[in-house]
C-alpha cells in the first residue's frame, strides 16, 4: 500500500518539478569581457537595467576582465560598468576605507561604451565591452 501511495505522490510531483525546471531556464545569462583603455578591468561591477524600466535589474562582479550575470531581463538593457580597488582578505576595514584607487583606473559614467543600451536575447550569450576614455570633458547642460 505504501508503494502505491509513494508512486502516486511521485507522479503528482513530476509535473510540478518539470514546470519549475522550465521556468528556471527562461532568464538569460550574459558573460563576456570588460576592458578599460585596452586593459582588462581588474576588479569591478557590471549591471544590466531594463532600458524601458520594465523588469528587474541584474548585476555581477568583474574579475580580471571577465564577468557572468544570470537573470538578465531579455530585451533592451542599459549596461553600467564601474571599477574598484582590489582589496585582499587580510586587509582590515580601515585599510580598505583608506585605500587610494588610482584615478586612471576609475571608469566614469561618460566613458565611451559605458551606459550603452544593448539587446539581450533569451538564453545564454556573450557580450564584450571595450570602454575608452571620453574625448573631452562632460558637456554642461
Amino acid at each position: 500500500m505504501s508503494r502505491i501511495l509513494l508512486s502516486r505522490r511521485g507522479w503528482l510531483a513530476l509535473p510540478l518539478f518539470l514546470l519549475l525546471l522550465a521556468g528556471c531556464g527562461g532568464a538569460p545569462a550574459v558573460s563576456g569581457t570588460v576592458t578599460w583603455n585596452g586593459a582588462p578591468v581588474e576588479s569591478g561591477y557590471i549591471s544590466f537595467t531594463p532600458a524601458e524600466g520594465q523588469g528587474p535589474s541584474a548585476g555581477g562582479e568583474i574579475n580580471n576582465g571577465k564577468y557572468t550575470v544570470k537573470g538578465v531581463a531579455p530585451g533592451k538593457n542599459r549596461v553600467e560598468v564601474s571599477a574598484r580597488p582590489k582589496v585582499t582578505a587580510g586587509d582590515s576595514m580601515g585599510d580598505a576605507k583608506n585605500a587610494k584607487f588610482p584615478v586612471d583606473k576609475m571608469i566614469p559614467a561618460n566613458a565611451v561604451g559605458n551606459n550603452q543600451v544593448v539587446d539581450v536575447a533569451k538564453g545564454t550569450q556573450t557580450l564584450d565591452f571595450k570602454l575608452e576614455k571620453a574625448a573631452g570633458p562632460p558637456k554642461k547642460g
